[in-house]
Parts: C-alpha cells; sequence; structure tokens
C-alpha cells in the first residue's frame, strides 16, 4: 500500500481475544494501509473507544469479559457513533445470529474461519460504502445515512439497520429494479436461500411501517427483486 492514498487516514480497532485470530487481522489490515488498533477483551477497547473513536470496528461476539452484542449495543445506543462501522466476525454462524447482529447495528458479518483475502475484501468495501452527507429523497421516503433517519412523508420511521440498508439500495436506483441478491450482498455478503427468505421478511417488515401492505409503493418484481414507485 502507497502512503498518500486515502486509507492512510483509516482507523480499525480489532476487539479479539485469540491471539492467533488478532494477530493475524492486524498484521493483514496494517499491510492493507489501515491505522490498527488491537483489543484482547471488551473493557480495554469501550476505554479506548471513549478517548478515540475509530472509523472501524472489528468485533468478535464471544469475548472474555463483555460480549461482542453488549458491546455493539454500548455503540450504537448513541448517535453521534452512526458514522463509526461494525463488522462482526464470529465463530457464531446461525442465521438467527447473523440476523441479530445485523439488526442490532453491525455492517458486515463475516463468519470464522475465514478467508484473510475475504476479510481484507469486506473490509475495503465498508470503507467504499460509507454513506455521504446528502439526504436520500425517493417517492415520499427521505433518509439521512450521516444520523441514521428515516422518514416517509414526514413522519420518521423506525427502521432496524438492515431495513435501513434495505431502504438505501432502493432509494439509490430510483425506481430501478434491485434485485435479492444484491440486497443480499449489501447486508451478508453472500448468498444462500435462507438469507433470501429474510430478505423477504425485512421487505414486509418495511411496508408495515410505510402503510404499504399490497405492495403499491415498494413492488415486487416477481423472479427479480424489488423496486419502488412514485405513481
Amino acid at each position: 500500500m502507497e502512503k498518500g492514498s486515502d486509507r492512510d487516514d483509516r482507523s480499525v480497532a480489532v476487539v479479539e481475544d485469540n491471539d492467533d485470530i488478532r494477530n493475524l487481522e492486524v498484521l493483514a489490515l496494517t499491510k492493507e494501509g489501515y491505522s490498527v488498533r488491537p483489543f484482547a477483551d471488551g473493557r480495554s477497547f469501550l476505554t479506548g473507544f471513549a478517548k478515540d473513536k475509530p472509523d472501524l470496528v472489528i468485533l468478535d461476539l464471544m469475548l472474555p469479559d463483555i460480549q461482542g452484542e453488549e458491546i455493539l449495543r454500548e455503540i450504537r445506543k448513541d448517535t453521534e457513533n452512526a458514522e463509526v462501522q461494525v463488522i462482526i466476525v464470529s465463530a457464531k454462524t446461525m442465521l438467527t445470529d447473523k440476523v441479530l447482529g445485523l439488526d442490532s447495528g453491525a455492517d458486515d458479518y463475516i463468519e470464522k474461519p475465514f478467508d484473510i483475502l475475504e476479510f481484507l475484501a469486506r473490509v475495503n468495501a465498508r470503507f467504499r460504502n460509507v454513506p455521504g452527507t446528502k439526504k436520500m429523497e425517493f417517492a415520499g421516503l427521505t433518509l439521512d445515512p450521516n444520523a441514521h433517519q428515516a422518514f416517509f412523508r414526514g413522519s420518521e420511521l423506525h427502521l432496524t439497520n438492515a431495513e435501513f440498508a434495505i431502504l438505501r439500495e432502493l432509494i439509490a436506483k430510483g425506481g430501478s429494479v434491485v434485485s435479492r441478491q444484491h440486497l443480499i450482498q449489501v447486508l451478508w455478503g453472500h448468498v444462500d436461500p435462507l438469507t433470501t427468505r429474510t430478505i423477504d421478511m425485512h421487505v414486509r417488515a418495511i411496508r408495515l411501517k410505510i402503510d404499504d401492505r399490497e405492495g403499491k409503493l415498494l413492488q415486487t418484481v416477481y423472479g427479480i427483486g424489488y423496486r419502488l414507485s412514485e405513481k
């Protein structure tokens, strides 16, 4: 990695109690050009986080003191941390664990064991996907990525992290079709039948929140995915 790239200013905190895994992640991220701070437990991370917030947190769920889920809640309860991205890296591989992690505010979920090249690709992708400062508007929906707020015809929507990400992709397409596969890649990074059904569940939840039970605004394009309609 050449100095002077935008990664030189990107800071990553690695929260992992396994020495071998932590050292591997730190070495790989450092070689990639990131500024990295390692933490072997949750308490030391939260102390460091309060003093100097990183741009991204690599978070193990099973830590010796404070569990990763609690750390994630602690980060997300403060709206000032909205721009801090979190990637969970965990040996918990059940779909329910992934859905809970993403809905609790994680931006990505990587299963252990992982390929280091995929790990770096997912980290790099998160920085490419950092939301801009502009609000997004389409079909009566307004999203503020920085404040992580959503509104429909002036009324605030209380969305999960996954629902927010889905609407962000749909609004960005401005009425064009967004495939289920694309939405799955955005949320989980890989495709399988269970995650496809989970996308459908999140879409149904969004429709309830915008009073669109018949799918006239958030339309299903059968066999492909979804789109928003201004009609």
